[in-house]
């Protein structure tokens, strides 16, 4: 998991040392659902227990839009980095002289592409990003697995 997303909380600024973090309260959740998906598929499940599990199901997509909008913005905020990191390089380099001749675009380009800063800042977009979606997509898991039990604790969905 990404050092940002562990921090990311809903309305909270600073973690304190005793505070957990949203995602990690998330993902125990989602590690409690997936145990009784695992029992779902493997025995008949008891429709209490179906029912139990679609709420957990609700409480945990809760949980996970709280704070899902923040981790949105984490991702569209290293993209502007990158940007803005860009941005610096293209004038540093187009500052140079390459042998008293001016930096043509396509070797300013290049030069850019392979800073180390820009790189490293494209790393940890790419890294925001890939957590968003893979929190986004669970999101999405959560809503399927909340009507899957409420069909279960209904009679509805037996193996």
């Amino acid at each position: 998991m990404s050092e940002n997303w562990g921090a990311v909380k809903y309305g909270q600024e600073e973690e304190t040392e005793d505070q957990e973090t949203q995602s990690d309260k998330v993902e125990v959740m989602i590690e409690k659902i997936m145990i009784e998906f695992r029992k779902a598929h493997s025995r008949k499940y008891e429709p209490e227990d179906a029912e139990k599990t679609a709420a957990l199901c609700l409480e945990a997509q809760k949980e996970l839009t709280e704070f899902l909008s923040d981790a949105e913005l984490i991702s569209k905020e290293k993209k502007l980095e990158v940007e803005r990191i860009e941005a610096e390089k293209i004038f540093y380099y187009k500052s140079l002289k390459n042998g008293g001749e001016k930096v043509t675009d396509t070797i300013l380009k290049a030069y850019v592409a392979k800073d180390d800063d820009v790189c490293n800042a494209k790393k940890g977009q790419y890294k925001a990003e890939a957590d968003f979606n893979k929190w986004k997509n669970l999101l999405n898991v959560l809503k399927d697995g909340h009507l899957f039990f409420r069909g279960v604790s209904k009679g509805k969905n037996e193996w």
